[in-house]
């Protein structure tokens, strides 16, 4: 077994760096399905990306977050995998979805219980029947002819995975396909004839299909693109059912068809993996025919690998670059062991290359099967190397060709792929008895007994006591490859394999001591923080803040190693690392010891600062920039007025700093990140800052929301786009509230605008919770600029508003989402307020009857016990539109709604008491006061008097508050209404 050093490589490099920076997020939402199609939200399950092993746990109403690397979004989808014991994804199917454009899209992720009924629709058993055409061109043999597939274990694989006996998938198969024989889409019947293992009638159906759709193609252009999609598709089942059936040069045709459809420069990743199916075919016709056909078709199939390679490159198509990897070794594999002397063992060597090339993509830990196959051609390829070896060398290549193989049976095991572990045991087999023998005697023997024996792990043999030193880098790999399997693992499973690392990096400490082995331990100190943090993050609760707060602690006993002086990188890495953990841990606490977390995290992002400098490291120091930022932020959020100015303050220099690195020119996504970030920051301050200072504020932050307009763009990023137009809009609504007359008017007018262009991309269908915050926001724009308008035009502008308010109210229901639905009638009650005061007549009047109305329907929800403070603001507002309609009406009925506005007016003092809402209850006094000199005007004589006193006692308390300096233009109107009230007195007396 051999060792490699530069394990510790990659483990130095698995940082926990501020979110932003990492790879961009995979979003979604997971739901319970229930037995009548009701959803719960699943909070707490944890969701795969199978393709990487990377996951994410849901949080509050089944939201998740996955990091996706650049490399697997430019696939274009992924399989998504769940940890819910007794539980399936329904759809998408299987787990496979695209991958959305703009990763601010949710995927839906549906689950119901394993055997659910639900389970058994059309579209699961096509893709099925599909998946199975793909699966089966792997029983195509060498030798013999066409023979039925067997489909028993792929219905008992998938029948196992959901839930079913394999009887109970076979008989709802066989009903689809009887179903589907009375229909008459070839593309249906194809699926049904192959089911049945028809291969000559389903590829006859299959190509009757896609000629049909490119008659159709050709006859409604409106559909062409998707129609010549379908044709592809089925040209390619077709190919691949002729394949079934041994017919290769009828598959080369249907894929040269299919080929021929596409076009190089659009779809050049479906075409060149029409070549490698056009390859796989002519490798199949290479080692059936004779003559100098063999090694044409051979050289032909190896021509076609070739090309691939050329455009499945391992940086930006890693997987398809192993697969293509894999066929190439293959067709060399054939083309070797056809050719001899040095020219085949030459084609062996290449063809061994190849595999080793692919096995540096196709992991054993994150694509186990693959890594399986590609080990037994391996093994084939050893074994024909070593029986054109004599000796000592050749004895070597048949040594490894059995580990090879022993390799391959952890992974193909009896239980769970029968047939590819009775081919490896027969591989095996050949191989221990070719050594056999060469070794004759007691060790031929022995050989010929371990041919039906499983190899064992590797720490059977290499102990702590034998090979201490190689037994700790074992341990190492092990521990490394735990964490691995870890984060590509759900639920139970994960948090055992993290447990098993943690055990094995501290069972490494028993040899690497700090004392013998300083560097070593401090980094393997490092590895047990980042399995902790790790940890840490996945649970919840107490434990959760345990597991950081071990984290923390084994990052600072690697600090008492990784000093600043003699190894500054390491130390400033893992100062990096302790930051962002402290930075989690934060998250878990409130009060004083969240503030004092957040103060370490800054600590120690400004001693990673120390080493990272602009000039030596600029890129590490944008980041670490960026990460001061955002603790920063936090911290502002928890902190009072004075303070939270500073820090804001700060905040805005740390990403101000990060901009003199991440330029637009070089850095253009980091630059729109950091813009981003620095104008939301921006925001936050202005809000919080009154006057100039902080208009000038709000005015910096639509800067910088303009600056990342210019790099997400609508069309090519619509969504960022969308994200960043609300944003946008937000500034200009507040900035626009704080500016007086046309300006004023302006910044409000391109608020509409900025939330306008959002609605363009989130609408109601595709993105409800982003269309339905949207409208609320535009509806708050527009009653700003209606209120300043005057004439038509601003009744105009609070017809739009109300409109706005009453769209959101689709989605604002009273049973889903009773306290937004609530805060909603609110709005769209001062909405109809102030529509109503400025219309005269029945029209004005009906108005404010439906402000009454909307006041009242959040009274139904706001109740004074549960929510006293939105209770009392509505008690206000609702006697605000009372007075209104009592001023308007006269007799009886106008005197009843003047009392009933001051009943309300009253109702709401009880909980606006002068020490808790100072400027509330002050409010309230002043509107008290007018609705009870009204009153008292009405009422005359002595009565009248006696309320006029009430009156002028009410503008009292509120000129306590309203005074001429803290509230000026306050002060200057009620000064005027009392002035009125006292004039009144004085008539009456």
């Amino acid at each position: 077994m051999k060792f490699l050093i530069f394990t510790y490589l990659t483990i130095v490099t698995m940082l926990f760096l501020p979110k932003q920076l990492l790879a961009e997020d995979l979003k979604g939402k997971v739901v319970f399905v229930g037995k009548h199609d009701e959803t719960t939200p699943a909070v707490g399950i944890d969701i795969v990306i199978n393709e990487t092993g990377d996951s994410g746990r849901t949080k509050a109403g089944g939201l998740f977050r996955i990091s996706l690397p650049q490399r697997l979004k430019a696939r274009g989808s992924v399989t998504l995998s769940v940890s819910k014991p007794g539980w399936v994804i329904q759809y998408p199917l299987d787990g496979e979805t695209p991958i959305p454009t703009n990763l601010d899209t949710l995927i839906h992720v549906r689950l119901v219980p394993k055997g659910s009924k639900k389970l058994w629709s059309a579209d699961r058993i096509e893709k099925f029947i599909r998946d199975t055409v793909e699966m089966a061109k792997d029983e195509v043999r060498t030798v013999g002819k066409p023979q039925e597939v067997d489909f028993s274990r792929y219905i008992r694989e998938w029948a196992m995975q959901y839930g079913f006996s394999a009887q109970q998938a076979k008989n709802e198969i066989d009903k689809w396909v009887t179903e589907t024989e009375q229909d008459s889409d070839p593309h249906q019947l194809g699926l049904a004839a192959y089911a049945r293992n028809n291969f000559v009638e389903a590829g006859k159906l299959f190509s009757e299909s896609a000629a049909a759709k490119i008659r159709l193609s050709q006859e409604v252009s409106t559909t062409a693109k998707q129609l010549t999609e379908e044709a592809i598709r089925d040209y390619r089942l077709a190919g691949n059912a002729h394949e079934d059936n041994y017919q290769f040069d009828q598959a080369i045709g249907a894929y040269e068809s299919a080929r021929q459809l596409i076009s190089p420069s659009d779809e050049p990743i479906l075409g060149v993996d029409l070549t490698v199916l056009i390859g796989n075919a002519e490798t199949q016709i290479g080692i059936r025919t004779k003559g100098n056909a063999i090694h044409q078709y051979l050289g032909n199939a190896l021509k076609r690998y070739h090309e691939a390679l050329a455009v499945f490159t391992r940086e930006a198509y890693p997987q398809e670059w192993a697969r293509a990897q894999n066929s190439l070794g293959l067709v060399l594999l054939y083309q070797g062991t056809r050719t001899d002397n040095k020219a085949g063992t030459l084609l062996l060597t290449q063809a061994s290359e190849a595999y080793r090339a692919a096995l540096t993509v196709f992991t054993k830990d994150a694509s186990p099967h693959e890594w399986a196959m590609i080990q037994l051609n391996v093994g084939l390829v050893l074994w024909n190397q070593g029986i054109r070896t004599d000796g000592k060398t050749g004895t070597n290549l048949l040594a490894q060709a059995v580990a090879t193989y022993r390799e391959v049976l952890k992974v193909f095991t009896n239980e769970a792929f029968p047939q590819e572990w009775a081919l490896t045991q027969n591989n095996l087999g050949l191989v221990l008895w070719e050594q056999s023998l060469r070794s004759g005697g007691e060790g031929g023997n022995r050989l010929l007994t371990e041919a039906v024996e499983a190899l064992r792990a590797a720490l059977t043999v290499v102990t702590p006591d034998s090979f201490p030193e190689q037994w700790a880098m074992t341990q190492t790999n092990l521990a490394t490859t735990l964490v691995d399997q870890a984060r590509r693992s759900e639920g139970t499973l994960s948090k055992r394999l993290l447990c098993e690392a943690m055990e094995a990096y501290q069972a490494v400490l028993t040899v690497h001591r700090k004392e013998s082995h300083p560097q070593a331990w401090a980094m393997t100190q490092m590895n047990l923080g980042n399995v902790l943090g790790e940890q840490g993050r996945r649970e919840e609760g107490v434990q959760g803040t345990q597991l950081l707060v071990e984290s923390v602690a084994a990052y600072r006993e690697a600090l008492t190693i990784f000093t600043k002086d003699t190894l500054p990188q390491d130390w400033a890495r893992t100062e990096l690392n302790l930051g962002t953990v402290l930075w989690s841990q934060a998250a878990y606490s409130e009060g004083d010891a969240g503030n004092r977390l957040l103060r370490e995290a800054i600590a120690a992002y400004h001693n990673a600062l120390s080493v990272y400098t602009k000039d030596a490291l600029p890129q590490q120091w944008a980041i670490t920039q960026t990460g001061l930022g955002n603790v920063l932020q936090e911290q502002a959020h928890r902190s009072e007025d004075s303070q939270r100015m500073r820090l804001l303050t700060e905040a805005v220099a740390a990403y101000h700093a990060a901009l003199t690195v991440f330029m637009k020119e070089s850095f253009p996504k980091d630059w729109a990140a950091t813009q981003n970030n620095l104008g939301f920051t921006l925001f936050m301050h202005g809000n919080h800052i009154k006057g100039a200072e902080g208009t000038f504020l709000l005015a910096q932050a639509v800067d910088a929301f303009r600056a990342v307009s210019t790099v997400r763009t609508k069309e090519i990023l619509p969504e960022d786009w969308a994200k960043v137009q609300v944003m946008l809009g937000n500034a200009l609504q507040r900035q626009g509230r704080r500016t007086d007359r046309e300006e004023g008017s302006r910044l409000l007018a391109q608020s509409v605008l900025a939330y306008r262009g959002a609605l363009t991309i989130y609408t109601k269908d595709t993105h409800p919770e982003q269309w339905v915050m949207t409208k609320t926001e535009l509806a708050h724009t527009l009653s700003s600029q209606g209120s300043r308008t005057e004439g038509e035009e601003g009744l105009q502008l609070l017809t739009q508003a109300a409109d706005s308010l009453r769209d959101t109210l689709t989605v604002y229901e009273k049973k889903t989402i009773p306290l937004q639905w609530a805060l909603t009638h609110m709005n769209l009650g001062g909405v109809l307020y102030e529509q109503g005061k400025r219309t005269s007549g029945e029209p004005g009047m009906r108005l404010l009857a439906r402000a009454v109305e909307a006041y009242e329907s959040s009274l139904t929800v706001y109740v004074k016990k549960k929510y006293p403070q939105p209770w009392a603001m509505t008690q206000e507002s609702l006697g605000l539109v009372l007075h209104a309609q009592g001023k308007r009406i006269g007799g009886k009925d106008g005197m009843d709604l003047l009392d009933k506005a001051i009943i309300v007016y009253r109702q709401a003092l009880t909980i606006f008491k002068k020490e808790g809402f100072q400027y509330e209850w002050a409010t309230t006094q002043a509107h008290l006061a007018n609705a009870l000199r009204d009153q008292a005007i009405r009422i005359g004589g002595k009565g009248g008097q006696r309320t006029l006193l009430e009156a002028l006692e009410a503008y009292y308390f509120a000129l306590q508050v309203m005074t001429k300096d803290a509230a000026p233009a306050e002060w200057e109107h009620t000064v005027a209404e009392l002035k009125m009230a006292q004039k009144a007195l004085a008539h009456m007396r």
